[in-house]
């Protein structure tokens, strides 16, 4: 059974990486933030845009890396934080980490898009002849195949990336046949729904932290700087306790899969 608690804690058990951690994710919009303040001096907007934007990818990618790390140890049972080294092999796991998302999103993409083309392209004209009940139904109807192919997506992806990581074969992500045999287990599901429901929890009170504090931008010079290492520690200890959930869920499973 995946301890919840421990994959919780896990991101706080290691106070040098975890704050290397939250660098990386806060540096990119911290460095934005302080730059604008030269907008006028000589940095162009676009020059800005492309700084912030090459930072933010090396950084995404070696957070992402980093995930990876988590969710190979995890399957190990080792639940020891991993320490931040071989930056370059951090960078190309998150790289191959985020193909795996994109490969498998591709063909999300073109569904959706020639649905969105069928249903709403080819009946655009209908909607204005239409009921307002009929238009609310064509629409719903689009609405729910796109949020469930988006909720199947999110609930897959874990399973693939902690697949490649616990084999360190990046085919074994596209095991099709093993990972579809995994995902409508009780224990997979289980697992899926505890990260959610705690994904959306910490996010829910990151949006009430925001909300009631929004006022403290223009009392409290650079107050989003604030909120952007908020965000940058809930977003760091999000990811590494869900790989790490995911990861020790494979550990246990082991040859079910």
């Amino acid at each position: 059974m995946v301890d919840y608690m421990l994959a919780i804690k896990r991101p706080f058990s290691n106070l040098k990486d975890f704050l290397i951690g939250i660098a990386l994710y806060a540096a990119p919009s911290i460095i934005a933030l302080l730059l604008s303040t030269y907008s006028g001096k000589g940095v162009s907007g676009t020059t800005l845009l492309f700084l912030v934007g090459i930072l933010s990818i090396a950084a995404e990618l070696l957070v992402g890396g980093y995930f990876f790390q988590c969710a190979k140890s995890a399957v190990k049972q080792d639940f020891f934080l991993p320490e931040w080294t071989e930056f370059g092999n951090l960078f190309a796991k998150g790289f191959l980490s985020l193909l795996i998302s994109f490969l498998y999103a591709l063909p999300v993409i073109l569904i959706l898009s020639l649905f969105v083309f069928i249903v709403l392209g080819i009946k655009f004209a209908d909607l204005a002849a239409a009921t307002p009940e009929q238009a609310f139904t064509l629409l719903g109807s689009g609405i729910i195949v796109i949020i469930a192919c988006i909720l199947f997506l999110f609930y897959m992806l874990p399973l693939a990336v902690v697949r490649f990581a616990a084999t360190n074969q990046f085919s074994e992500a596209f095991a099709l046949r093993k990972i579809f045999r995994t995902l409508f287990t009780e224990r997979y599901a289980a697992t899926a729904i505890a990260i959610l429901l705690y994904n959306i929890a910490i996010l829910f009170l990151v949006g009430i932290l925001g909300y009631f504090t929004q006022f403290a931008s223009t009392l409290i010079p650079l107050w989003n700087i604030v909120i952007s290492i908020v965000t940058s520690i809930t977003s760091f200890a999000v990811g590494v306790t869900t790989m790490t959930a995911f990861g020790e869920l494979y550990g246990e499973l082991g040859d079910a899969v």
